[in-house]
């Protein structure tokens, strides 16, 4: 088999890897650079190119997660390749297209979901020419995240796509497969020794931070589409007796992932009879996903009832309000409330919110960051390492790839440059 990275060995996303035998050639992933938008319009132009390039005399396409630095580049594709992902991130990638107004978008036709076996827990193999791929559900701040296995001409290789040992169902990574011939690994936190909380604990956090300012508004500014992290928001909500307010596009998405994962709380669809959702409606998100969304999804969010706005500032203790900077608008409306915006996001998203943050510290009001990252940390990597037990090493997705060469002094690693062919 023959491995090339086409993006991602000295840079966080925009991953793309290309797997080809003498009959069969696959891409794991097709992501945008992180910095796409900011890139002059040639590079874009050019990025673009090459992604229809790479993708041109693909046989398939498997997609990890629904992250756009992992997907991004998807309508660059031609038409006729075939597009597999998992029904989290196939669900994931449909909403994200609907909320951008995209929701005709080509390539969304051409997505097969993942199919599990009888007891819904394990993937089944999928072949594509001689090449047999395999998913393992793995843990990352997109719900439904896998890993791959492939397995051709002899050798297997496991391509960790984004995966972390903290989150909610961190203990995946015992599943994946022991022993193969090459493993592709993430290194997303190779810069840093700082160690990773758990989702449990930022829980607890949040049920600190509503017990400490108990009579102020809480906003709070987090992915969307991070259901982990909105779990741990509706728990210590839960827990401290308050109301969470959603507005259109949560409300949706957390209905999409209730669909075929129950367990996951929706404003549609309350767990357990619980009581906790309040719905705040965004007009513009609901027309774009009447013209391209799930009609019943839709007509249920047309009759779900509206938070009393009235009730947040004569009782601003009672509530939580999950938001976006693009939702600043509203949120002056009620300038006078006492509030705390709570950031639940990478930090450096916040510098590109400079009107955001700028409005924060002109009214005052505290700021505290409740975060932890999608991507494993130090010793987590190691831990993975030493449960796959790889023949060989290649660090993707990272800055700092000769850090492996230091954290894994045992091992056999290779740091390759994009684009350069390696032979297994």
């Amino acid at each position: 088999m023959q491995i090339v990275i086409h993006r991602g060995t000295h840079e966080i996303g925009g991953s793309c890897v290309e797997i080809r035998t003498r009959q069969t050639k696959i891409l794991l992933d097709l992501g945008l650079p992180l910095d796409f938008d900011s890139r002059p319009q040639e590079q874009q132009k050019q990025i673009r190119r090459e992604a229809l390039e790479w993708a041109q005399d693909a046989d398939a396409i498997f997609i990890s997660h629904f992250h756009a630095d992992h997907h991004g580049l998807l309508p660059d594709t031609h038409q006729d390749v075939a597009i597999y992902a998992t029904a989290g991130t196939a669900a994931m990638m449909h909403v994200t297209e609907v909320i951008h107004g995209r929701g005709d978008a080509d390539y969304l036709r051409h997505i097969s979901v993942l199919s599990k076996d009888a007891d819904d827990r394990k993937f089944e193999p999928v072949i594509v020419g001689d090449i047999c791929i395999t998913p393992y559900t793995v843990d990352h701040a997109a719900y439904d995240a896998c890993a791959f296995l492939i397995e051709a001409e002899g050798r297997r290789i496991l391509y960790s796509g984004d995966i972390r040992r903290h989150g909610v169902k961190g203990f995946l990574y015992h599943n994946l497969p022991r022993k193969v011939d090459c493993l592709l690994l993430e290194g997303t936190n190779l810069a840093t020794e700082k160690a990773c909380m758990n989702e449990a604990e930022i829980c607890e956090r949040f049920k600190e931070q509503f017990r400490t300012d108990a009579d102020k508004l809480h906003y709070v500014w987090c992915s969307g589409q991070n259901i982990d992290r909105i779990v741990q928001i509706y728990k210590a909500a839960l827990v401290c007796s308050r109301k969470l307010i959603v507005d259109t596009y949560v409300a949706y998405v957390l209905e999409a992932v209730h669909r075929f994962k129950p367990s996951i709380p929706s404003p549609l669809s309350p767990f357990e009879g619980h009581d906790v959702f309040r719905y705040f409606c965004q007009h513009a998100q609901l027309k774009r996903f009447e013209k391209a969304g799930d009609p019943e999804i839709v007509q249920r969010l047309k009759a779900l009832p509206t938070v009393d706005k009235n009730d947040i500032g004569r009782n601003p203790g009672r509530y939580v309000w999950m938001i976006r900077p693009t939702m600043l608008c509203f949120m002056k409306k009620y300038n006078r409330v006492p509030s705390v915006v709570v950031t639940s996001i990478w930090e450096g998203y916040e510098k590109d919110e400079p009107e955001f943050m700028d409005w924060i510290r002109e009214r005052g009001f505290a700021n505290p960051h409740i975060h932890t990252s999608g991507h494993a940390d130090v010793k987590s990597l190691q831990a993975i390492v030493r449960h796959v037990d790889p023949g060989l090493l290649i660090p993707i997705h990272t800055t700092v790839p000769e850090r492996f060469a230091t954290l894994f002094p045992d091992r056999t690693i290779r740091c390759p440059q994009d684009n350069e062919p390696m032979e297994l």
